[in-house]
């Protein structure tokens, strides 16, 4: 009798241990943030609203678009007499362009892709899409060198991966330079200053400049994840054959899975062409097609499995010490 209990309490071990084994999950279902659910004129983007206008500071606008929530900070200020606006965050837009691609801040809502056809400039052939606008660091070590945000992910979902690609206004600074100055041209650098690029340590279009989003995995209260950042170079003129040279002009599909365990995404601009002020380079990207999964709960079964082999064992120390 003794025998025929211990083999049905084994019997139902190894049912548990097969159960927890294939129950596991062995894929997360993905969703896809593609900014698709959201309603734009044509060539507009969304601007937010400051509730007290004149106060430099801004107004917290968040949108939503399939459940994932976006900050922008919108705000109404003047200047002797003359209104502006000014923001940081996230907006959506679907701008595109032909012909000329916009310069200066006129270029700041609309992709580079796909260069110039006219068609929708989100990734894919899709029309909407998010313009990230960051703002600069001041940590008291930093004073403006990079510049970052950070983004909350939904709860109990993780990252897979994300497009991200440079708008007109990144584009035309880093192709052609600051009409007033204030950036160089990318590859070039005029050393003392005299307006030509003859002297000694001057560079005519071979200085290894490069614009770089770095991606950072934070946990829950924005401390960083053990796993690696994943860097994105948006221009990189740093080979050895400047032929190789390049500013990204397409949507780049970038894999972001190894920063499954994080809460929160810091995206981190860096640039060579820095300043006394800190980084000259505009600090734009855009996203589109966020890849979100559901973070896996571990199986039940293994609690189950842990609690019956332990009644297993005490049963068996029952029969075999217990009786007088």
């Amino acid at each position: 009798m003794r025998g025929l209990v211990n083999l049905s309490i084994l019997g139902v071990c190894f049912g548990l241990v097969v159960s927890f084994c294939t129950g596991w999950p062995r894929t997360a279902r993905a969703e896809l943030i593609d900014f698709e659910d959201l309603a734009l004129p044509p060539n507009s983007h969304f601007e937010g609203t400051d509730t007290i206008p004149y106060d430099y500071t801004a107004t917290l606008n968040p949108w939503t678009s399939r459940g994932m929530t976006f900050p922008l900070y919108w705000a109404v200020d003047t200047y002797y007499g003359w209104d502006y606006t000014w923001w940081y965050g996230v907006t959506y837009s679907n701008h595109t362009w032909s012909g000329t691609p916009p310069a200066g801040l006129g270029g700041q809502y609309t992709a580079y892709p796909p260069g110039g056809t006219g068609g929708p400039g989100g990734a894919g052939g899709s029309a909407n899409y998010a313009v990230f606008f960051c703002t600069a660091d001041w940590d008291g070590q930093n004073y403006g060198q990079t510049y970052s945000f950070t983004l909350d992910l939904p709860q109990g979902k993780q990252i897979l991966g994300l497009s991200v690609a440079n708008n007109c206004y990144v584009w035309n600074t880093l192709k052609n330079g600051d009409p007033y100055g204030f950036s160089r041209k990318f590859g070039y650098l005029d050393a003392n200053g005299d307006g030509d690029y003859n002297d000694p340590g001057d560079y005519a279009g071979n200085y290894p400049d490069y614009f770089l989003l770095r991606i950072i995995g934070l946990d829950g209260s924005g401390q960083p994840i053990a796993a690696s950042p994943v860097d994105v170079y948006l221009a990189d003129y740093r080979f050895e054959n400047s032929q190789q040279d390049y500013i990204l002009e397409s949507w780049l599909n970038v894999n972001l899975s190894g920063l499954a365990g994080a809460e929160k995404l810091l995206f981190r601009l860096s640039s060579t062409d820095v300043g006394q002020y800190g980084m000259n380079t505009p600090a734009y990207f855009l996203v589109d097609n966020i890849l979100l999964a559901e973070i896996p709960e571990p199986a039940s079964g293994l609690l189950m499995l842990v609690g019956v082999v332990g009644l297993w064992v005490l049963r068996r120390r029952w029969f075999l010490f217990g009786r007088a």
